[in-house]
């Protein structure tokens, strides 16, 4: 039945009642303890990754490829300045993280950056090679 009502509304039932959902979720949040904030948080953390232990590799490359296609739409559309500020936000972000590991989550992170590209770089046809070389200069 759910579904049924669902298949039958049109695109502006569908907006009143995304957006009144939307506005409930709002206020539920708004009211919510820091608590209770955590325990949905952490649920919603335990949900997802039992979601995505569950995918299968068909599953999960259909998910990412849906998350690259609607990414690259949102940003076709975005303004020069929504772009420059997500740039901000992203450098931003990118700065915190950065300081906020110690020199083990470094040192990791440096080693695990370097097999990639000494695999990028196995993997290369001497045409991509000297491309990137040529870019390099």
């Amino acid at each position: 039945q759910h579904s049924q009502s669902r298949a039958n509304e049109n695109a502006e039932q569908r907006d009143a009642r995304l957006d009144a959902n939307s506005q409930r979720m709002s206020q539920l949040r708004a009211n919510e303890t820091a608590e209770q904030r955590d325990a949905r948080l952490e649920a919603d953390r335990q949900q997802h990754s039992q979601s995505r232990a569950n995918e299968n590799a068909e599953q999960r490359d259909a998910r990412l490829d849906a998350n690259s296609q609607r990414m690259s739409q949102l940003r076709a559309n975005e303004t020069a300045e929504q772009r420059d500020a997500r740039l901000e936000a992203d450098r931003r972000q990118h700065s915190q993280s950065r300081a906020n590991e110690n020199a083990e989550q470094r040192d990791a992170r440096l080693d695990a950056n370097s097999q990639r590209m000494s695999q990028l770089r196995a993997n290369e046809t001497a045409e991509q090679r000297d491309a990137r070389l040529e870019a390099d200069r």
